[in-house]
């Protein structure tokens, strides 16, 4: 929609509130207008007023958190949630959520009060809860226990031997219980997809330790389920990791015999392919069809820019490198950025993306071969 639709959009909403300035869902109305339009304040006042005129609708609260919390106001997207009620597993999963990817000690603070205070009853079903809780708070011992009282059977039972797998190889240093947990886990399920989970994670633990029994966990778990498409790519990213490109490649072409359109599987051959190998044509056509498939994918545009550039088109090249990096802001997107300005003579902005993207991502391994080879200088 261009600006026009969302001004029009905007003058129907008001007049849709200013009509029916009691109804909360003419204010969710304008508040998804104004979510649409980029315009988070005018979304906030909108949700504000819903949720005064429908405080017992929780997934109005829920719109308003997320708002909150967007403009890194995780004290007032918690204090809106916890108003909730009844405060239930759903609340408290929502709490959490909210500050996940950003642990503030006040509002864990506020959430562990909160569960403290659930009956012994309701305790067994918070379990899952107070193990995400403490994970979050940094406080390893305690997340283990609560995981570990998680009832056999529940929705999170599966997650939470899953979080203690990796508490018990990553805090404990104990990957052979962490092993010996997932193998059990295995053994006590019939679903499918939560064996892979058990098995990539096994295979994720080993390969910060010892790639090749890591390789032997994805060779079972595939010799098990051939057919499991998150297994072959899992295997397939593995081993581009030790170089095997071949290996990589048959892996990425049993997904695409299974699901031709694959759109993750042919970025990842692609990409491959240009980085990897002088086969750059066939390259481009594996990254055309996984962008014709989710053109607003960053890592796509990132792999078309990077194969452009392989080719020598280093106007096409920047372009989509440009555009990947606003749609994703990581340190392999800058690298290849940094690059390609660097050899269209842009070299002042070359330096300034370098500087900033080592500052932002020193972990980036693309990042940091693309600057000891270009601007070694630039390193610390």
């Amino acid at each position: 929609a261009n600006l026009g639709d969302y001004g029009t959009a905007k003058q129907l909403a008001a007049a849709e509130t200013e009509a029916h300035p009691k109804s909360a869902e003419a204010w969710r109305r304008s508040a998804q207008v104004m979510l649409a339009a980029g315009d988070s304040k005018g979304a906030q006042k909108s949700l504000e007023r819903a949720v005064d005129l429908a405080p017992d609708d929780f997934d109005l609260r829920l719109a308003l958190a997320s708002v909150y919390a967007e403009a890194d106001r995780q004290e007032q997207a918690d204090r809106v949630l916890s108003q909730a009620k009844p405060q239930d597993e759903r609340v408290f999963a929502a709490r959490l959520a909210n500050v996940a990817s950003k642990p503030n000690g006040k509002v864990l603070k506020r959430i562990e009060r909160a569960l403290k205070k659930s009956k012994p009853e309701q305790l067994e079903s918070r379990a899952f809860l107070l193990g995400q809780l403490y994970e979050l708070k940094e406080e390893p011992d305690q997340a283990l226990q609560w995981y570990a009282q998680e009832p056999v059977g529940s929705n999170a039972w599966h997650e939470a031997q899953l979080r203690r797998s990796v508490l018990l190889a990553r805090d404990q240093q104990d990957l052979p219980g962490a092993r010996k947990l997932l193998a059990q886990l295995r053994a006590q399920t019939e679903d499918s997809d939560q064996r892979t989970d058990a098995y990539l994670l096994e295979a994720e633990l080993l390969a910060e330790e010892d790639r090749v029994a890591a390789g032997a966990v994805y060779d079972e778990a595939i010799k098990q389920n051939g057919h499991d498409l998150r297994l072959l790519y899992a295997r397939a990213i593995f081993r581009i990791g030790a170089d095997d490109v071949a290996g990589l490649e048959a892996d990425l072409r049993q997904i695409l015999a299974l699901d031709p359109d694959n759109p993750q599987a042919l970025n990842a051959l692609g990409y491959t392919l240009a980085d990897r190998t002088d086969r750059h044509q066939e390259a481009l056509g594996y990254i055309q069809r996984a962008i014709a498939a989710q053109p607003n994918d960053g890592a796509f545009v990132d792999s078309m820019g990077w194969v452009q550039y392989r080719l020598g088109n280093l106007n096409d090249a920047l372009k989509y490198l440009r555009r990947a990096y606003e749609l994703v802001q990581d340190g392999d997107v800058a690298a290849h950025l940094a690059e390609v300005l660097w050899m269209s003579d842009q070299r002042e902005e070359a330096r300034a993306l370098w500087r900033e993207a080592l500052e932002r991502w020193p972990e980036s391994a693309v990042l940091i071969e693309s600057v000891r080879r270009l601007q070694p200088e630039l390193l610390p």
